[in-house]
Order: C-alpha cells, then structure tokens, then sequence
C-alpha cells in the first residue's frame, strides 16, 4: 500500500512533533511540509491530479494571514476542494471563518508541548487511520 500524502503547512516545534508523531503512530504517511501556504494551490495545480496530497493540515496558531488565504486558494478551486483541510487552532480561536470557507475540521490544540502531542495523536489517528480519505488517483475524476 502506498503511503498516504499529507502536506503541512506549519513550521518549527508543531512541524517537528507532528513528524515524530506519525512516525511514532507507525502510521505509513509521506508528509511533505510547507512554510508559505498562499501558493499551495497554484503549485498543486501545475502537478498531475494523482500527485495531490490526501490530506492538507492548515495550523492557524500561527496567526498568519497567508493561512487563511492558503484555505480560501484551495476550497475556491472546483479541482482542489476535494482535499480535506484540517485547521489546527488556539484555544479561544473563532472557528467560524474557517467552517465558512469549507475546511473540513477545525481542531482546537493547546499550547503545551504535552496536549499539542496528545491531540496530534488523535488528529493523525482519526484522519490517517480511520477517515478514507481521497486516493491521488480518485482526484482524477474531479
């Protein structure tokens, strides 16, 4: 079986651990990660639908506006919409701007080293082990 593709769009500690993670979890996941998300979108669409990801993890923790912008690119493009995006968030966050442009979930994370493990734990079980998510190849009939 092929590994399931997951691009992050996060950096630094949370890109760390949610690496450790997976691979601690055994979970068989090529996780690409991506600093600067507002581009997502155009660079997916100059790749073959089959080398799409199955999975986009959004961490809107950051603040970043480019964030937002990255979710908007890719639930806006008929072609790209069929990818579940998951938006990480602070506690307090306001889910509702994310729900509005059609993110899949949106999962509240705690700033602790110890919560950001368990709940990355679940979010990669849920997601990478229970969900079927989108084979590269069903992005194709899109």
């Amino acid at each position: 079986m092929a590994p399931v593709s997951v691009v992050a769009v996060m950096t630094g500690d949370a890109l760390l651990l949610t690496r450790q993670r997976i691979e601690a979890l055994g979970i068989h996941c090529q996780l690409q990660a991506v600093e600067w998300g507002a581009e997502l979108a155009n660079v997916l669409l100059t790749h073959p639908a089959d080398e799409w990801p199955s999975l986009i993890l959004l961490d809107g923790r950051e603040n970043r506006p480019d964030r937002m912008l990255t979710l908007q690119r890719l639930k806006s493009d008929y072609r790209l919409r069929a990818i579940p995006a998951v938006w990480l968030a602070s506690p307090g966050d306001n889910p509702i701007p994310a729900y509005e442009l059609d993110v899949n979930s949106v999962i509240e994370v705690a700033n602790t080293p110890t919560s950001f493990v368990e709940t990355i734990d679940q979010l990669c079980q849920y997601w990478l082990m229970l969900v079927q998510l989108p084979q590269e190849t069903d992005a194709q009939a899109v």
